[in-house]
């Protein structure tokens, strides 16, 4: 027997699995590096970030780097604990003149690692959820979690050279200044990355969606303004009226006052952007106004609770919305759910027969939807629906109502538009926005829209009975080939119009 013969396909079994392999090990190698450069880079301007708060020498109100060990284990989990370690040290040698390697703290980067670490871990599950938001249970447990690692990391601190051959009198400021700037400065990265992560996710899910409408979802430009305006007056008023007094009173803790109230009437956002602006004027306005910036733990314990107060008062009003939208609103669109869409068709159908002017209620179903579920899944399903959603909002004006009654069922409500023609205009435009194409990631997607209509002093004596015409119009485009609109029969005179 040749052996030669049977040691080649031998040879190729085990190789073609590697160069099969060959594309998805590359990606996972660029990806890698990718991740790596990510880790260093944020430690670099994190570390130097911490320099611009210095408030004493050696000791800044914000110490990011904790709060970058935080987020990176969220985002990457275990595996980026070894290039956060590295980066960490790789980070510190640019500050170390000279012996280079022999000046290096080894076991502060590790200690910082993996309490950090672990803590970010703990908080990756939900942090990273499909369906995450800053609701008051993550609100609180974060602010736990973030409390307890920094506690830890300034007692193991303490343990560890050259801090362990302090003075019994020296203990105590070491301390706290160690855990107020970690604690004060996971208080401040963490909601800052995670919340621009959101955002980009956000954004690259959501078709036509910019970074910028993402951040600003929760912000009116209105409230944005006389918020700020609110936190700049109180906190140069709790820094100028002592003085001005000549008092030795702090009445600091007012600044709390215009972070709980935007955190309270527009939500953890904008709560955050608050305390954030009260927490730099706190940091930089008193030395500028040359006023004494008091101990450095009483402004790290400051930007602290400014967070706090933030993000939990921001999730009592976060949870409240979400809890109105689950009821009014369908979760995967933003549109109307059916409850929103009955109300509101009871509200104009009184409105059209009191006044006489007639509107139009509009059934619209995906042509080919199920194709696309079965053949792409059911997330790029849910893309479309979305993306239809967009497309149809991007046809009516603020004061109409558009639907998802369900699956891939819309309903939209013309208010006050009685005209067939200009009705069927717009019925026309909805058939061919919904016909483009679709982009779920590398594939492109087709579906077709059949819509149904109905008016409100033709179709029907009630809500219910012009809710059947409109249906019954759109199973009969169905029955007419798909892809355009049908008007229900009325009178012979009206007949029937089509597309």
């Amino acid at each position: 027997m040749n052996m030669a013969i049977l040691g080649e396909p031998l040879i190729d079994n085990l190789a073609m699995p590697v160069f099969a392999r060959g594309p998805s090990i590359a990606r996972n190698l660029r990806s890698g590096l990718v991740r790596n450069v990510l880790i260093v880079a944020l430690f670099f301007v994190s570390w130097k970030a911490s320099a611009l708060f210095e408030v004493h020498p050696n000791v800044s109100a914000l110490y990011f780097a904790g709060g970058v060990s935080f987020s990176v284990a969220v985002f990457f989990g275990w595996r980026s604990l070894v290039p956060a370690y590295l980066a960490i040290i790789l980070v510190h040698l640019t500050d170390v003149p000279g012996a280079w390697l022999r000046g290096v703290d080894w076991l502060g980067p590790l200690r910082q690692t993996v309490i950090y670490g672990v803590a970010g871990i703990s908080m990756r599950q939900i942090w990273l959820a499909d369906a995450f938001r800053l609701s008051q249970p993550v609100a609180l447990r974060f602010l736990l979690t973030a409390f307890a690692s920094s506690l830890l990391s300034a007692l193991v601190t303490l343990r560890l050279p050259p801090f362990d051959a302090l003075q019994p009198e020296q203990v105590a400021d070491v301390f706290f200044s160690f855990w107020g700037g970690d604690f004060a400065g996971v208080m401040v990265t963490v909601p800052i990355l995670l919340t621009l992560h959101h955002a980009l996710v956000v954004a690259r899910r959501s078709s036509g969606t910019r970074l910028k409408s993402v951040l600003v979802e929760h912000l009116g430009l209105r409230d944005a303004l006389w918020l700020s305006g609110l936190a700049v007056g109180t906190s140069l008023f709790t820094m100028l009226t002592p003085r001005l007094l000549d008092s030795q009173v702090r009445i600091d803790v007012l600044v709390l006052l215009p972070v709980l109230l935007a955190g309270l009437w527009r939500g953890a956002l904008a709560g955050f952007v608050v305390a954030m602006l009260v927490s730099l004027l706190e940091i930089f306005a008193r030395p500028y106004l040359g006023m004494p910036g008091g101990l450095s733990f009483d402004l790290q314990l400051l930007i602290v609770m400014n967070a706090a107060v933030a993000l939990l008062a921001g999730a009592a009003h976060d949870d409240k919305r979400f809890e109105w939208q689950r009821a009014n609103f369908d979760v995967l669109t933003g549109l109307a759910n059916r409850s929103c869409f009955e109300d509101r068709l009871n509200l104009e159908f009184k409105r059209s027969f009191r006044k006489g002017q007639p509107f139009a209620l509009l059934y619209l179903d995906l042509d080919g939807f199920k194709k696309v579920n079965d053949t792409l899944g059911h997330r790029a399903g849910d893309d479309m629906l979305r993306q239809t959603a967009q497309r149809l909002q991007a046809c009516v004006r603020e004061t109409d109502t558009v639907a998802r009654l369900g699956g891939d069922e819309f309903a939209i409500i013309l208010s006050e538009v009685g005209d067939p023609a200009v009705v069927e205009r717009l019925a026309g435009i909805m058939v061919d926005a919904v016909s483009r194409p679709y982009r779920m990631g590398g594939e492109l997607a087709h579906v077709s829209a059949s819509i149904g209509i109905a008016y409100s002093l033709q179709h029907g004596v009630s809500p219910i009975a012009l809710m059947h015409s409109a249906d019954q119009a759109m199973y009969n485009a169905k029955a007419m080939g798909k892809n355009r609109f049908v008007a229900a029969p009325a009178a012979k005179s009206a007949g029937m119009s089509s597309r």
